[in-house]
């Protein structure tokens, strides 16, 4: 069901051009709704009639959504009560848009702030493995205490030090130590 929401935006979408022009639309859209979560209720509310909620929208989003079939598309969602489905919708769309461009999404999450040239060269190391665009979002977590964890897709690669901690937590618990 995901996917066809999200292949109808795809397809809807007549110039190739614009398709990354609608997934920055639609991103902006889900962080909205994120950082205005009083929004996000209404719009979610079961018992919340839809002429409000479409209303509520318009009013609230039309400076943000400058494409109308992508505006219509969200009306459909909150009218058909499928609303609560916008962020799979959201990412499935990315996925299709992401494979059409050749383009993958890797996520660094590591205990501080990683230096822009090394970036520059994890970047460079993935588009040459993967031959593919990629784009690289950083996240920080203090309780990796160093190291990182890599996200693509559902793999993980962990090279944090606290897991290398537990392994060998592990090793010594096996052995008797």
């Amino acid at each position: 069901m995901l996917m066809v929401y999200s292949f109808i935006v795809e397809k809807k979408t007549k110039e190739k051009s614009k398709l990354l022009q609608y997934l920055e639309d639609v991103k902006l859209i889900t962080k909205y709704l994120k950082e205005n979560p009083d929004l996000y209720k209404i719009i979610m509310q079961p018992n919340f009639e839809e002429s409000k909620k479409i209303s509520l929208f318009n009013s609230t989003l039309k400076n943000l959504i400058v494409n109308k079939d992508l505006f219509d598309f969200y009306r459909l969602l909150i009218e058909k009560h499928r609303i609560n489905l916008y962020n799979e919708i959201a990412n499935e769309f990315e996925k299709l848009i992401y494979k059409q461009k050749k383009k993958i999404k890797i996520t660094i999450e590591s205990a501080e702030k990683l230096n822009e040239n090394l970036l520059k060269k994890i970047k460079e190391k993935f588009e040459k493995y993967f031959q593919k665009e990629v784009e690289l979002i950083l996240k920080i977590n203090k309780q990796l205490i160093g190291g990182c964890k890599i996200y693509k897709g559902s793999e993980v690669y962990d090279c944090s030090i606290l897991t290398y901690l537990n392994e060998f937590k592990q090793t010594l618990l096996r052995s008797g130590l």
